[in-house]
């Protein structure tokens, strides 16, 4: 089941770019572009054998197009709606590395870029030992982070002074 998740995850990956990059003149919320955007779910949802699938294409303006496909329970015929809640399961983690990968090849950041370098408005408040991180080190849980194993380990977790929207502003 997590093979396919993560392949379903890659594949949408690959297709919603393209979507938007050969239609984005046409693409506007309503029926057509619902038509067109489902019509590229249901194979890949078929292909790799899930019940439903439902995507969105957003843009920082707003949700441009949504569509689902498939149904509520395998084998059954009740149709999923895009009212219908999904779990995503845990893919967070591959979805950033994803987005940091492609970030990378296009130029944009380094496999040797520290956290500092992104975000140069925490350079007071983070822990000492995260400044030098790199982000080849994070996503191959090589930078000596340990694990949080309780409740109280997040609790004893380095945290940020201050507002996180202030220095989100400072860091451009």
């Amino acid at each position: 089941m997590k093979r396919n998740l993560l392949a379903l995850v890659l594949a949408l990956t690959f297709i919603f770019p393209s979507f938007v990059k050969t239609q984005p003149a046409t693409l506007s919320p309503g029926k057509n572009s619902t038509d067109r955007l489902e019509s590229l779910l249901d194979p890949v949802r078929q292909k790799y054998g899930v019940p439903a699938l439902a995507a969105a294409v957003v843009r920082s303006d707003g949700n441009i197009v949504s569509a689902v496909t498939g149904v509520r329970v395998q084998g059954k015929e009740m149709r999923v709606t895009d009212k219908d809640k999904f779990s995503i399961g845990s893919i967070t983690k591959p979805m950033t590395a994803t987005v940091i990968a492609t970030l990378v090849e296009e130029g944009k950041l380094a496999w040797t870029t520290c956290l500092l370098d992104v975000f140069p408005g925490f350079k007071d408040a983070i822990h000492p030992t995260l400044k030098d991180i790199t982000l080849e080190q994070l996503l191959a849980h090589r930078a000596g982070i340990r694990a949080f194993k309780e409740g109280k380990d997040i609790a004893a977790a380095s945290t940020f002074d201050g507002n996180f929207e202030a220095h989100k502003r400072a860091s451009y």
